[in-house]
């Protein structure tokens, strides 16, 4: 185009001589200067470039289309466009292209391999793509052995799986090396709290607010209160974060807030109030649609990740997946204490045979034995027992309900005033044995009700698969970071 243009001004300063050779000159610089700048705005690339760092990412995905469609080797648009789909959680596709530049074998164009192969952990972590996960982990590892990306994500990798001693020391190496990364701080925090240390967790959370706030942190931090047993500054962070769903990045975060909050007022005494942030949580979960779990549609996860369920069209049944995963790390949690010390194997992971009773609940069930025992704890026995004999038809699969219902007082007007009394005129004996049972019971929920692996499925570290043991550890059954 710009020769074109300076062969027209060429045979009009030809045509004009020695009198126009001004007027053709400022004609001539005028055309390549105007050729260069329109060149520099129709560059897709360079224009590209400058709305993404502007922010404007689906705009300039659109030039990067055009530019990878002339040079589809260009490896600083192949970047650009597997960080775009990153930005906007379409992992796969950033996946994809983090792979299709790590084949590209021609040098230059400023990209580092290496560090490629560290931006494609995220991708994998996301896809849930665990042993792809764990070998490119390790090959990082074995270049920089501090790596930050490489030790975070296999330090996730290890959670998500229940190896908590296993993710805290990861996360040890890495803060060393990056003391200011928040997402390592919290993940580390995350940790303690499955080892049952919380009160280093609130340091540790503490630390990570001061570095970067966000909503999850929060909650995490007012969480490890709740665990270390600092209720009323459990509840002071709850409040002042607002509980309010726009408040949340995730539903799952404000449902797990409520419930917070409910035990919170459970453990400070103020029983009234738990009861109607209960019935809250019991009202928004019944609008979702639900969905029946059968007993046999409730299976284990085996060794590799492989669900055991009857699948229909090769998908599970509708509602399966997450009870599935629930259930499977009930059990796995409890073999990992039983075993740790002689290592996994096959057969421990086979040995569920204390866990005779492993049932899928819903989160409306959880929901409803909450309401339900909030009342009992209010001491809204009568209410407490209408609720649950409700309950014994809506939700079969609370084994054991009649049992609960026996063991609830009931008002009854002995003439001097009413008096709480057990069913069936129960004598003073038998009394006294349904009443610490029901204390007993409700203890548990009191204790129980708020487990540290709920920070994990909030935080979003949970996984829904499983690796084998044989992969995760040497076969000597332990664990090193000495790759």
């Amino acid at each position: 185009m710009v020769d074109i243009i300076i062969d027209f001004f060429i045979k009009v300063y030809s045509s004009v001589g020695l009198q126009g050779f001004g007027i053709g000159l400022v004609l001539v610089v005028g055309s390549v200067w105007i050729s260069l700048f329109l060149r520099k705005k129709l560059n897709p690339f360079r224009r590209a470039t400058s709305l993404y760092e502007a922010g404007h990412l689906k705009r300039a995905f659109s030039l990067l289309l055009l530019e990878l469609e002339k040079n589809p080797r260009n490896k600083q648009a192949l970047l650009m466009r597997a960080e775009i789909h990153i930005q906007q959680e379409e992992y796969s596709d950033a996946e994809r292209w983090y792979y299709r530049l790590i084949g590209l074998k021609k040098p230059g164009d400023g990209i580092d391999t290496f560090d490629i192969k560290q931006r494609l952990l995220k991708p994998l972590y996301h896809e849930q793509k665990l042993l792809d996960l764990l070998n490119l982990s390790k090959e990082i590892l074995h270049t920089e052995k501090n790596s930050p990306p490489a030790l975070y994500y296999l330090g996730l990798l290890y959670m998500g799986q229940l190896y908590y001693r296993e993710a805290k020391t990861i996360l040890d190496r890495l803060i060393s090396a990056r003391p200011r990364m928040h997402e390592a701080l919290f993940a580390h925090a995350v940790a303690l709290l499955q080892l049952n240390n919380a009160e280093e967790a609130v340091n540790s959370l503490q630390r990570t607010i001061e570095l970067h706030r966000e909503t999850v942190y929060d909650l995490g931090l007012s969480f490890a209160y709740y665990l270390a047993g600092n209720y009323a500054e459990s509840k002071n962070i709850l409040t002042a974060v607002g509980p309010h769903v726009d408040r949340f990045d995730t539903e799952r975060q404000y449902l797990f807030a409520l419930r917070l909050l409910a035990f919170c007022d459970i453990r400070l005494g103020i029983r009234d109030d738990a009861v109607e942030i209960f019935r809250e949580l019991y009202e928004i979960v019944g609008e979702r649609k639900k969905s029946h779990i059968s007993r046999e549609e409730i299976k284990l996860y085996n060794e590799f990740g492989r669900m055991k369920d009857k699948k229909k069209e090769g998908k599970p049944a509708e509602g399966v997946e997450d009870s599935v995963a629930g259930d499977y790390y009930k059990v796995k949690e409890f073999l990992i204490e039983e075993r740790r010390g002689g290592g996994m194997t096959r057969e421990s992971l086979a040995s569920t045979s204390r866990f005779k009773d492993v049932e899928g609940l819903s989160s409306r069930t959880w929901a409803a034995l909450d309401l339900g025992l909030a009342m009992v704890k209010a001491g809204r026995f009568e209410k407490a027992i209408e609720f649950f004999m409700d309950l014994k038809k809506s939700h079969p699969e609370l084994v054991g309900l009649k049992r609960l219902i026996d063991l609830i007082p009931r008002k009854e007007d002995t003439g001097g005033g009413e008096k709480s009394v057990l069913p069936e005129r129960m004598d003073s004996g038998k009394s006294d044995k349904a009443a610490m049972e029901l204390s007993r019971y409700l203890d548990a929920w009191e204790k129980g009700g708020m487990r540290p692996y709920g920070l994990i499925l909030i935080a979003g570290f949970s996984t829904k698969k499983q690796l084998s043991p044989l992969v995760m550890f040497r076969r000597s059954g332990k664990f090193s970071l000495d790759l």
